[in-house]
């Protein structure tokens, strides 16, 4: 098979054999392809049918299909022809002008320069009918890594003007391949490569991830999100998912790469990312909830609270119950068991229970196919006096969807801290706790290691909580409508009912409220629905964005500017920072965020 690429007006032609082009594949081919000949016989038949086409303009909305002049891209780019295996090639050479470069889905096995074309040729690893295409102005760096059992070839495919980021990345894909073969075992593929992508997306493929070109030079990626995509080269691409059973390679990498790496950079931050999974979990909404076996894949920021937190969450529990040392133990054995397979829930539970020796038959079960989360309470906590010590006396209960638990107690002492465990089931128990020195007071799972829903007074607003209503008002400032144009499509992509008015009518009822205009328009619309000053962020930096929650407990998301036509422009990364209750933005710097503290947590009693 051949693909041919003509950038200056993003041509493809596509060489097939003639076998394959019968009426089912010219029915259901991409409409912007169309048979143009045939070419080459033999003495019984035609053996090659040429297709050709303009791919259509990079729409991020839909479609596997799209280019422009920073890049195009074929996804499952021969999924039309029809399933006729032992007739299909197994080789797929692109070729490009030698100002472009082409990559697939597959090994890479021969490449040809000339002064005026470039070739690549792929050994198809998966199935035809998989192979995704990406063709570019890519200049290619390369280096590898040397591993116990093999050489990885890694590469960049970055325009000229990201190559100031491709040493990075490929020092820190062969950093996370050799920790991930040390933790696992062997890397599957014979290389790896980063390509930039003309569309907003970072995704894991074969052998590769497809970033988008706006997110390159952003730090995070080099790390926690770059180190996530290379470990799908394991948990997705080695082992691949049963879908239909439960996604559960998108909460087991969010783990292992994204968790693991804020651990091991400071525990509070990892602490800090649990208290997240937490709170997108407790704010999403009924509607959206689901038992996590029925993730499949996430095709919204909603599901990703179930898929990655909820999934993440129950392998920290694992771990937290089985111990480091079980809990490595047993990955190894699940991927040496499922490794060039397809696996599910089912056989991750196996490697645990061969491992630790433990049924883990009815964590599994409420984990994965009840849907909601414990609400958990610490409703009374009393010392007295015990011969030479002291006894804590406290009664935890728990309402919702009844779970077993096994939860983590807090108590401070004169001495020190003392940590416990108790195991709890339903509604309302009583436990009590001996103790050497004077407790000073009582933490119910204060560093939020227990999947379940966090309580008020544990949660600050954050932009999310407005993201996810379903009623939204947007009150758009007199000057600020190109802004909010360009900005609310971004936010609210997943709204279901959305309605703007102009600042100054009859407000309707709605879950939350977006405010757009400014710096002193928003001040005052809030001084009509909120008593007290506004915050000090209302006034920092040049635009700034912040979230609040009224008396009706509706949530405003509040944003204003020094100039309302900068609006649009410096907060478009607002909706990567959702999970934040304020962002602030100063002109050429990236924006700043943080959360509102929370105090007097309703899961901590004073005992003085």
């Amino acid at each position: 098979m051949t693909i041919a690429y003509d950038p200056t007006d993003h041509e493809v032609e596509i060489t097939l054999p003639t076998v394959i082009t019968n009426g089912a594949a010219i029915k259901e081919m991409p409409t912007w392809l169309e048979q143009r000949s045939t070419s080459g016989t033999t003495a019984d038949a035609e053996i090659a049918t040429v297709f050709t086409g303009a791919l259509p303009k990079v729409d991020v909305s839909e479609g596997n299909f799209g280019a422009d002049d920073n890049g195009a891209f074929l996804f499952d780019a021969l999924a039309w022809v029809p399933d006729l295996p032992n007739l299909m090639p197994t080789r797929l050479t692109l070729e490009t002008p030698i100002s472009h470069r082409g990559l697939s889905t597959g090994e890479l096995i021969a490449e040809v320069e000339t002064e005026q074309t470039y070739k690549a040729t792929f050994q198809m690893t998966g199935t035809w009918r998989e192979m995704d295409v990406f063709l570019g102005p890519y200049e290619v760096k390369q280096q590898s890594v040397e591993l116990s059992s093999s050489e990885v070839a890694l590469r960049t495919y970055f325009r000229s003007e990201e190559q100031e980021f491709s040493e990075d990345y490929l020092d820190a894909v062969a950093k996370y391949i050799t920790r991930y073969s040390s933790e696992l075992g062997a890397y599957p593929h014979k290389g790896f490569a980063v390509v930039s992508a003309p569309i907003p997306v970072g995704y894991a493929l074969d052998g590769m991830t497809y970033v988008s070109q706006q997110i390159l030079g952003h730090p995070y990626m080099l790390g926690r999100s770059l180190a996530h995509e290379v470990l799908h080269s394991w948990w997705g691409s080695g082992v691949e998912i049963d879908y239909a059973n439960g996604n559960w390679a998108e909460g087991l990498t969010t783990y292992q790469a994204d968790y693991a790496l804020a651990e091991d950079h400071d525990p509070e931050a990892a602490k800090a990312m649990r208290r997240e999974w937490l709170a997108a979990l407790s704010s999403l909404p009924t509607s959206d909830d689901r038992p996590l076996r029925e993730f499949q894949s996430a095709g919204h920021n909603r599901d990703q609270s179930v898929g990655y937190g909820k999934s993440a969450m129950v392998f920290h529990m694992l771990r937290h119950n089985l111990g480091q040392s079980a809990f490595e133990e047993s990955l190894k054995r699940f991927w040496q068991a499922n490794k060039g397979d397809v696996a599910d829930w089912t056989d991750i539970q196996q490697a645990f229970e061969t491992v630790s020796g433990r049924d883990l038959g009815a964590f599994f079960a409420q984990w994965l196919d009840q849907q909601g989360l414990p609400r958990l309470s610490l409703d009374g906590a009393s010392v007295k006096a015990a011969g030479d010590g002291y006894t804590v006396e406290a009664q935890l209960s728990q309402s919702g969807v009844c779970f077993s638990l096994e939860v983590p107690i807090l108590i401070e002492t004169v001495s020190g801290d003392i940590n416990k465990k108790v195991l709890f089931d339903c509604t309302s128990e009583n436990f009590e706790f001996n103790l050497a020195d004077q407790p000073l007071s009582i933490s119910v799972d204060p560093d939020f290691d227990v999947l379940r829903k966090l309580v008020d007074g544990e949660l600050a607003p954050t932009v999310r909580d407005v993201l996810r209503a379903e009623t939204i008002v947007a009150i758009v400032g007199e000057e600020a409508e190109g802004s909010a144009d360009s900005l609310l499509p971004q936010l609210l992509r997943n709204a279901e009912e959305l309605r703007r008015v102009k600042n100054g009518v009859a407000l309707p009822s709605a879950d939350a409220f977006i405010a757009i205009g400014a710096t002193d328009e928003v001040t005052e619309l809030r001084a009509g629905h909120f008593e007290g000053d506004a915050p000090s962020v209302a006034r920092k930096g040049a635009v700034r964005a912040w979230v609040e929650k009224d008396g009706n407990a509706s949530f405003w998301l509040f944003i204003s500017a020094d100039d309302v036509d900068d609006i649009a422009d410096d907060l478009s990364a607002l909706r990567y920072y959702t999970n934040q209750s304020f962002i602030t933005r100063e002109p050429g710097v990236r924006p700043s965020g943080g959360r509102w503290p929370v105090e007097n947590s309703p899961m901590q009693i004073s005992l003085k």
